[in-house]
């Protein structure tokens, strides 16, 4: 039997650390953490924050090229940002719902993991660059695009069996008499993910560093952290994914609220629906990448971009006059459309390896992340501030929704344009 090769063992180990990462994920997703919230009392801005937080604080991975360029050891420096971020969320469920105050707990601590993470993300697509040949990069993406789709999935489905089944956990678990509050099923979902993603960290231990690759030790100046915005190919790749960040940002908030608040559907509902859109994309993800390779990424961004923007729609369709169960198949047609992220995610992904300079990569993977992230924050803590401000009643919430959701899909489509202005990398634009 033939060997296999260090870098097809490598790409099975990351596809690996993939699958356990994305279960733990699932496990503790952001539906999961708003309606811990909610059930702690939240209010739209503090929805607002849980959404936005993370973006923020993705700015200031802006310096991790400088940290790197410092510390040159990315591979032990990725693992520890994972094992710092599973800890982190180990923590939040341990300790957050005993805390006086709980829901800023849960922002705080849901800002921290994701910076620790998006650091770790960075440094890892660094290191799978150096790894995925530029011909096959899209199949290659797409693949564990697959394996990251299925984990989430099975993540979910975990969580929701969990938070179904807890009557029947909670008298195993506690004394019959004890009054256990509804949120404490979501508290074991979290702890259980925090778990996986340290155990993720395993087959990343297993890799080859790479040590000898010029993007293992960047050469960090700010002419390099500017390069994607002095760039004509980057500069379009980077206008596309901050308009993109902006139109998600118009309804973050209110889509979150929206099933809960108006329509009464619970945790359960939700989180099937957030994993039947991740079965779709994992079945999606190969032809995706495979379509890339093929085709090129522009094509398949519009034509993903037009879907995904339908979304809204039928939440503005999704009537609370109506019975629960309608309001749900409305909810449930959003999510189907929200498929279509997958090529969306597979066409980023490779579009900002390809783009980026392969001797020197960290700089503008950081930078892509961190303006892109930066305009979905903003969105999305002003819209939810909006919010606040201006439903104090049942009728005007109502009012509003129906304007976010109509703004949302007309911003949403808007964006197809600017996909359409996306270049490859081995194309110059005009």
């Amino acid at each position: 039997m033939p060997r296999r090769s260090p870098r097809r063992r490598d790409l099975a180990l990351a596809n690996l650390n993939a699958a356990i990462w994305a279960v733990g994920n699932g496990l503790v997703s952001t539906t999961l953490v708003i309606y811990l919230a909610l059930g702690l009392g939240a209010k739209g801005l503090a929805i607002s924050l849980i959404l936005a937080s993370p973006r923020f604080a993705g700015v200031l991975r802006l310096w991790l090229p400088w940290l790197l360029a410092k510390l040159p050891r990315r591979k032990w420096m990725c693992i520890g940002l994972f094992l710092g971020t599973g800890g982190v969320l180990l923590g939040m469920a341990v300790a957050a719902i005993g805390a006086e105050d709980a829901v800023a707990w849960l922002v705080v601590a849901w800002a921290l993991h994701h910076l620790l993470q998006y650091c770790g993300v960075i440094l890892l697509w660094s290191w799978l660059g150096d790894l995925m040949p530029a011909p096959v990069r899209g199949r290659l993406v797409g693949a564990r695009e697959r394996w990251l789709t299925t984990g989430q999935a099975i993540g979910l489905l975990a969580s929701f069996l969990l938070s179904f089944g807890w009557p029947w956990v909670a008298v195993r678990l506690y004394a019959a008499e004890a009054v256990v509050p509804r949120w404490a099923p979501l508290a074991w979902s979290a702890g259980i993910g925090a778990g996986l993603i340290l155990l993720s960290v395993a087959p990343l231990a297993a890799m080859r560093s790479l040590r000898g690759s010029p993007s293992a030790t960047p050469r960090v100046t700010w002419k390099a952290i500017t390069r994607c915005a002095t760039n004509a190919a980057y500069r379009r790749l980077l206008t596309y994914s901050c308009g993109l960040a902006v139109a998600n940002g118009v309804t973050a908030t209110a889509q979150n609220l929206y099933p809960n608040r108006v329509l009464g559907i619970g945790y359960e509902p939700m989180i099937a629906l957030r994993a039947m859109m991740r079965l779709g994309q994992a079945s999606l993800a190969p032809a995706a990448g495979w379509a890339i390779d093929r085709f090129g990424a522009r094509r398949l961004l519009v034509v993903c971009q037009l879907i995904v923007s339908l979304g809204p729609l039928f939440y503005f369709l999704a009537s609370p006059a109506a019975p629960w169960w309608a309001g749900l198949a409305w909810v449930a047609g959003a999510w189907c459309a929200w498929t279509a992220y997958v090529g969306i995610n597979v066409g980023l992904d490779h579009l900002k390896l390809s783009l980026a300079p392969p001797d020197n990569n960290v700089p503008s993977i950081a930078a892509y992340h961190a303006i892109s992230d930066l305009a979905n924050g903003v969105m999305i803590v002003a819209f939810g501030w909006v919010f606040d401000t201006l439903a104090p009643g049942d009728s005007a919430a109502l009012r509003l929704y129906a304007a976010l959701f109509v703004i949302g899909w007309l911003a949403r489509t808007a964006v197809a344009g600017l996909a359409a202005m996306v270049v490859e990398s081995r194309e110059k634009p005009a």
